[in-house]
């Protein structure tokens, strides 16, 4: 059977000034979990993805402050809401980030200014260790299987994205963003 593919894109937002507070990092969800959907609903059995829908939230840094000799930290979570996806059966999520529209790489990946650019990367821990890809180049992807004890369940819950700024990089004030293309699969 064909995955089903569902792309939702984000910004991500850093805001440059020769001396400014660093953000902090925000608290997410970790996972998805399948509940049950609701009494008469009535679609056929084969399929495994009805339908999907998810949302998400800029990841904006904030203010870096290119004399901070620490990282820059944020985050954001992919949230599929209750009831945004409905599924039978069992199913594999996949959730793979594009490198973004100002890098031909994952690593590292770039927050533009005109011709200025501060390197950044996307995580799939809070350790900052595994960037998040499309599972090539060193990368790894989000990937989670769920089983459905009922008719049809429906998917809630989030996945959390960490974004880091590396330290100490020379870059004019201005503001500085990317958009990442999210790719969910569902086989």
């Amino acid at each position: 059977m064909k995955p089903v593919i569902f792309n939702r894109y984000f910004g991500l937002r850093a805001v440059c000034a020769a001396v400014m507070v660093a953000a902090t990092a925000l608290t997410a969800n970790a996972a998805f979990v399948a509940r049950p959907a609701p009494s008469g609903l009535s679609m056929a059995r084969p399929k495994k993805v009805y339908y999907c829908s998810v949302s998400n939230a800029a990841l904006n840094f904030g203010n870096y402050n290119i004399f901070s000799t620490g990282p820059d930290t944020a985050s954001t979570t992919i949230v599929i809401p209750n009831g945004g996806c409905v599924f039978s059966n069992k199913i594999r999520i996949k959730i793979s980030l594009s490198q973004g529209n100002s890098s031909p790489n994952y690593n590292p990946r770039t927050l533009v200014n005109g011709a200025s650019s501060l390197n950044y990367n996307l995580y799939l821990d809070n350790a900052y260790s595994t960037i998040w890809g499309n599972g090539t180049n060193g990368t790894q992807e989000f990937s989670q299987t769920l089983t459905c004890p009922y008719p049809f369940c429906v998917i809630s819950g989030g996945v959390p994205v960490y974004g880091s700024i590396p330290a100490l990089q020379n870059v004019p004030p201005g503001i500085y963003t990317d958009t990442i293309t999210i790719t969910l699969q569902f086989n």
